[in-house]
């Protein structure tokens, strides 16, 4: 059994129809109609389904667990964060210098912009949540409800972390070109600054929130 109106929400969000879904997953559209009537469908359709929708297949189950987490300290949680921050610093130091990749401007871009697009999306309540549970790489959660809501946010936040560093960079580029030419002995310092916000919006979108997707994805599955 699958959540049938959850479903049928999915598939109006996308702004498709029962045919265009059909084509999408690869099912037939009776398929589709029987599925968003009566709830039942085979593994295999509940697969084409999740994958159209480019969610995990469990969350189009009827029955999600009610709360996860038995709260603690997450000790492999620490070490993992440890490992990749560590391996981060000694990149960058090699690179030239840590501080030449400490940009404020850049950072609080890729912070502020995707915290502003979720929350005129979905909420400030549920906005300011997922941002809290970054903090379960350190502290497990404990008796956490209706975690599931924070998936299409984290997704969300993902895209808009990648779609400000590049809106940022866009706007450093402009900045330069309208002001430096590439003679100038300041034209490629400048492009280097430009691009900072690609890196600090694909660094948080890859560090932070995908990994916090796949850890709330596997607490709801071994739940």
């Amino acid at each position: 059994m699958i959540y049938r109106e959850k479903l049928k929400q999915l598939r109006i969000n996308n702004g498709w129809s029962q045919d265009q879904l059909a084509d999408i997953s690869g099912l037939g559209l009776r398929t589709i109609q029987r599925i968003e009537k009566e709830g039942k469908c085979s593994l295999e359709s509940k697969m084409a389904l999740a994958s159209a929708f480019s969610i995990a297949p469990y969350e189009l189950d009827e029955q999600i667990p009610s709360t996860i987490g038995s709260g603690g300290i997450n000790w492999s949680g620490i070490v993992g964060i440890g490992i990749c921050i560590a391996f981060v610093l000694i990149t960058l130091w090699y690179a030239g210098s840590f501080t030449y990749f400490i940009d404020l401007n850049s950072i609080l871009f890729v912070l502020i912009i995707p915290f502003g697009l979720c929350t005129s999306a979905s909420g400030l309540a549920l906005t300011l949540r997922t941002y809290r549970s970054l903090s379960w790489f350190i502290i497990k959660p404990k008796k956490e409800t209706h975690t599931q809501k924070m998936l299409p946010i984290i997704r969300m936040l993902i895209i808009y972390c990648y779609s400000s560093g590049l809106l940022g960079s866009f706007i450093g580029f402009i900045a330069i070109f309208s002001n430096i030419t590439p003679e100038n002995q300041d034209f490629w310092t400048a492009t280097a600054v430009a691009l900072m916000p690609i890196f600090w919006g694909a660094l948080v979108a890859e560090l932070a929130f995908r990994p916090l997707k796949h850890k709330i994805e596997q607490l709801l599955i071994s739940t």
